[in-house]
């Protein structure tokens, strides 16, 4: 595969990678991802950003995602 078509993906990738989260960011949503099998949470920025945590300092867990449902709505979770 020659280099510079590589480089293409690359670069379309992150441009689908910062409109998404451009759009994420006005629409004041974000996303996240549970993996069944590894028991793994994966979180947006702007998650991190819409629940006033830090990346850095907070990783993605149930407490944290539980945190994050409207408490109307957290029964439905347990």
């Amino acid at each position: 595969m020659p280099r510079e078509f590589t480089n293409k993906n690359i670069t379309e990738e992150k441009k689908r990678e910062q409109l998404l989260s451009n759009t994420q960011e006005v629409a004041r949503i974000g996303g996240w991802q549970y993996a069944i099998e590894q028991k793994t949470w994966s979180w947006t920025e702007q998650i991190y950003h819409l629940l006033g945590l830090c990346s850095e300092r907070h990783k993605p867990n149930f407490e944290n995602q539980f945190y994050a449902i409207h408490p109307e709505d957290r029964e439905s979770w347990e």
